[in-house]
């Protein structure tokens, strides 16, 4: 008599389980979220009754509803909803892409080409900070200090630029030493070669409109090399400086804490490389220089022209 009520009820919660693939199958991702809360109780329940045991395939389902297809853990009939993930409040779906493998070390967003997430994922990041009552770095305070009064405290340096075989003019910039000073201080022996190395005869080697203008690879001269005065590479100082408008000088990375010599001017606001690129000066005088610079990009980035930095230094 007991073995007939055992199987009766393995029977049952089969029945159960068969019954809720099967609206996984019909529903979408959206009502999937919203099942009612009595299946997980219920599923729940059977996890855990399964013959007294712990069932790892019903928790696994427990997951999928509670967490969202997110937590996909390898259940075969769940495939196709491992794609699919919910972030800021919107769910993303990639049906027909495979998915990115990342290596260890990376810092290229998943979803960087994803034009919503470059507007607003910075911009909910900050509100969430304000929610918490925290208060901004001091040295944070200081951006919107007149640039006569950082002058006096950070080092100014300078690019002469030639496009081609013609010069193109002079870019002058404040380097931020007063928020990072490490950062500061390698860009302007790279500039003044007071180490016996530097920018000098370098090339900006990639170039894209509207986005920046990337230099420093004085080594190779691709984008492969350069080097810092700590060594080969060194960490990021800190984030405080954003990306808000053109002129801004950072520092170009391969991930995180793989600062060099290399560095890119902004050619416009990108705000989704905060927290990813340490910004560290900004241009004061030869903006129309860094556009005619811009002028010579292209989509891919390579430079229709040749444009060097002829020379480089600091004023004392």
């Amino acid at each position: 008599m007991t073995k007939f009520f055992m199987l009766l009820l393995f029977l049952l919660e089969t029945s159960q389980i068969f019954r809720f693939l099967w609206i996984m199958k019909q529903k979408s991702t959206e009502d999937l979220l919203l099942l009612n809360l009595s299946w997980q109780r219920m599923l729940q329940q059977l996890s855990t009754t399964w013959y007294g045991q712990e069932s790892s395939f019903l928790l696994k389902l427990v997951l999928v509803v509670q967490r969202g297809p997110c937590s996909y853990t390898g259940l075969p009939n769940l495939q196709r909803y491992k794609n699919e993930s919910e972030l800021f409040g919107r769910t993303i779906r990639v049906n027909l892409a495979k998915p990115m493998r990342i290596k260890e070390g990376s810092s290229r967003p998943v979803w960087s080409d994803d034009d919503w997430l470059k507007k607003f994922s910075g911009k909910t990041l900050e509100e969430n900070k304000e929610e918490e009552g925290s208060e901004p770095p001091k040295a944070e305070m200081q951006e919107g200090e007149p640039t006569a009064k950082k002058a006096r405290s950070n080092p100014q340096v300078y690019m002469d630029i030639k496009i081609g075989n013609k010069p193109a003019g002079r870019i002058q910039m404040l380097l931020r030493s007063d928020v990072v000073p490490m950062t500061a201080e390698n860009f302007r022996c790279l500039c003044t070669h007071e180490r016996g190395f530097g920018f000098k005869g370098s090339s900006f080697h990639r170039i894209i409109p509207q986005f920046m203008c990337q230099g420093g690879d004085f080594t190779n001269h691709n984008g492969t090399g350069g080097k810092s005065i700590y060594g080969k590479k060194f960490d990021d100082e800190n984030f405080i400086l954003k990306h808000t408008g053109p002129g801004l000088l950072s520092m170009a990375n391969s991930g995180p804490n793989t600062n060099g010599s290399q560095f890119f001017l902004t050619c416009d606001k990108t705000d989704w490389l905060d927290g990813k690129h340490v910004v560290f000066g900004e241009i004061t005088e030869g903006l129309d220089v860094l556009r005619q610079i811009e002028a010579q990009g292209s989509k891919d980035g390579k430079p229709k022209e040749k444009v060097i930095i002829s020379d480089c230094g600091e004023y004392v």
